[in-house]
């Protein structure tokens, strides 16, 4: 009896080299879509208090919170009241980006004080006020990186997948061989 071994191939249904890369490519899209509606918010809180008018205000309430993990951090809730034009305002929002040290500082200060803090008030709409109007280099840089992360990411995932992936070059050696066979 003569029997020959035959190669064990698998069976390919369907290649999902280019759906992975496409469903890849649309997360990278939505990455860019997203910060960029984040940066666009940001810059415009910006603008909108650029113009603002200092007011004195009161710090009615101050929580802290301290989050434990790997990377313990703590964060900050307040509420401070201010007058403008004889109404009396209550807000929440303490800055236009992320809460810095130097803030949380002059806010514990103050509340424990009874002291008042520099509200920026737009005299447009006065309903809207912040602590911290300061603009953020390091986290603008940071919306801005992460924008192109997710262009160089959906554009380079739906290029393989339309594409297939870029096959590799081989190394051409010039002059003399490397290695002489007899």
């Amino acid at each position: 009896m003569n029997l020959r071994l035959q190669k064990y191939e698998p069976v390919r249904t369907q290649e999902t080299g280019p759906v992975f890369a496409a469903v890849m490519g649309c997360i990278g899209a939505l990455i860019f879509i997203a910060v960029s509606i984040g940066l666009t918010m940001k810059v415009r809180e910006y603008l909108k208090a650029r113009d603002a008018i200092r007011t004195p205000a009161r710090i009615e309430s101050l929580k802290i919170f301290n989050h434990k993990g790997r990377s313990p951090t703590t964060s900050m809730v307040a509420s401070y009241s201010y007058q403008w034009e004889g109404r009396q305002f209550t807000s929440k929002h303490l800055g236009i980006f992320v809460e810095r040290w130097d803030l949380r500082l002059l806010m514990m200060n103050a509340f424990e004080k009874g002291g008042t803090v520099d509200a920026w008030v737009d005299p447009s709409d006065p309903s809207y006020s912040v602590i911290d109007r300061e603009w953020q280099w390091s986290e603008f840089i940071a919306f801005v990186g992460l924008q192109i992360f997710g262009v160089w990411m959906a554009f380079y995932c739906f290029s393989i997948a339309r594409y297939g992936p870029k096959p590799l070059k081989k190394k051409r050696h010039f002059g003399k061989p490397l290695l002489r066979l007899p």
